[in-house]
Parts: C-alpha cells; sequence; structure tokens
C-alpha cells in the first residue's frame, strides 16, 4: 500500500471516529436534555401539589374556623335565649291555658336540645374531646330522633383508623357529615346503613340509602357536584379514595378507602 492509499486510509479512519464520537455526544446530549425536561416536569408536578395541598389546607382551615365560630354562636348566643324564653314561659300566670304554655315549653326545649346537638357535632374541641366513633354515633343519633330514618351502624372491632391524626379523623367525620347531608336533602331516602371494616390492613366505610339515587357524571359535567367535588377534595387530602356508586332510584352507596 503506497504512502497516500495509507493517509487517506488513516484519514477515513480519523473521520469516520470523529463522525462516530459526534453521534455518540449527540446520543447523550439528547438523553441528558430528555431526562432534565422528566425531572423538571416531575419537579413541577411535585410543586403544583405542593401549592394544591396547601392550598386545600388553608380552605380546610377557613372552614373549620367557621364551622367552630358557627357552633360556638349557637350554643353560646342562640341556645341561651332559648333557654331565657323557656324560664320566661314558667313564669306566666296561671290564668294562660297550662296547656298551651306547656306545649310552647316544650317546642322551645326541643329546638334548643336540637340546637346544641348541632352546636356539638360543629365544634372541633367537642370532636377532640369524645372522638370519631362517639360524633359519628351522635350525628345518627340526632338524625334518627327525627323519626324520618331508619339508622343501621356496624362497626367491627378493634378498628383504630390506623392511628390518624385527630386533624384526619375530623376531616374524615366531615366528609361523613357532608354525605348523610346529601342523602337527607337530595336523596329521598327512609334508610340508612353504615359500616366501617377492615380489609388488607385498610379501613373501608360504607355510606349506602335506599333513596332515588343520581347520574354522577351528568351532576359533574353541569358542574352541580359542589358537595362531591368537596368531599373528594377532602379524601385526597388525608390520602384517602372515594368512589360512588348509585344507580336511579335504587339508591347509593359511597365508599371511603383509608390505606394503611
Amino acid at each position: 500500500m503506497s504512502s497516500k492509499e495509507e493517509e487517506i486510509y488513516i484519514t477515513v479512519i480519523i473521520v469516520s471516529i470523529f463522525l462516530l464520537m459526534l453521534c455518540v455526544f449527540l446520543i447523550i446530549m439528547v438523553f441528558a436534555y430528555m431526562r432534565k425536561q422528566r425531572i423538571n416536569q416531575q419537579e413541577k408536578m411535585d410543586l403544583e401539589n405542593r401549592y394544591q395541598q396547601t392550598l386545600l389546607k388553608t380552605q380546610l382551615e377557613i372552614q373549620e374556623e367557621t364551622i367552630n365560630y358557627i357552633g360556638n354562636e349557637i350554643h353560646d348566643n342562640i341556645g341561651h335565649i332559648i333557654y331565657l324564653v323557656r324560664l320566661k314561659i314558667t313564669q306566666l300566670p296561671s290564668i294562660i291555658n297550662s296547656a298551651h304554655r306547656d306545649e310552647l315549653y316544650n317546642l322551645l326545649k326541643k329546638s334548643s336540645d336540637d340546637l346544641r346537638a348541632i352546636s356539638h357535632s360543629l365544634n372541633e374541641n367537642q370532636f377532640q374531646k369524645i372522638g370519631f366513633y362517639e360524633s359519628l354515633k351522635q350525628l345518627l343519633f340526632n338524625i334518627e330522633k327525627t323519626g324520618r330514618y331508619s339508622i343501621n351502624l356496624e362497626i367491627e372491632d378493634d378498628i383504630d383508623m390506623h392511628n390518624l391524626p385527630i386533624q384526619s379523623e375530623l376531616i374524615l367525620f366531615r366528609m361523613m357529615q357532608e354525605i348523610i347531608h346529601n342523602i337527607i336533602k337530595h336523596a329521598s331516602a327512609s334508610t340508612i346503613h353504615i359500616s366501617v371494616s377492615e380489609a388488607n390492613k385498610s379501613t373501608i366505610i360504607k355510606i349506602s340509602d335506599d333513596g332515588i339515587g343520581f347520574n354522577l357524571s351528568a351532576i359533574q359535567s353541569e358542574n352541580k357536584g359542589i358537595g362531591i367535588n368537596n368531599i373528594m377534595a377532602r379524601a385526597k387530602f388525608i390520602k384517602a379514595s372515594v368512589t360512588f356508586n348509585s344507580i336511579p332510584h335504587k339508591g347509593t352507596i359511597v365508599t371511603i378507602h383509608i390505606n394503611a
């Protein structure tokens, strides 16, 4: 092989090596760029999630402060006024028909008792004193007292909600209040059944009714599901999941799954 051919051969090899290295470099740069894009996207998603969590936490704190305020106002002001009216009724002259007086007194007493029960169910301090299960039992007892609903509550033994923080238990209780409120307001139901069970070290709460049911997709598409959206947001905050299984005219089952 002549020296000129050797030079051409060496030149081809050098150029080939250079092109190969350039290709490798470009491939590395493309992968590095894609990896950086993925990292940036993940950081953006994490930032968005933290922002949503902070926003939701703020909203829940504001809601809870408002609920506590309403509960205290009912207990301290309205309840006190009704109590004074009851005292005044007992001091009315005997010339007033005693049957009418007793009827008015009993009506006011029932209103006072109901307001006290409502204020207790709204007040966070009361919840912290008696806990999740007792608060739930009181809520259902007050609903059953109206005589309009048959209430059935089943709780498996030794279920501790997997040591949820008290604030998470309160949020869970508010979720159930919202679900039961929706049943009372919209379902035209006569029976409410609640069960608390455990499966795979997770807690499962089911709230079912025998009401008229609803079309979840239709409600969400019409932007009418504010209560449902609120329930879903609260569930997300405590890392729980909620599913709605409703058939028009055949009732609804709401399942809350609390991860271990």
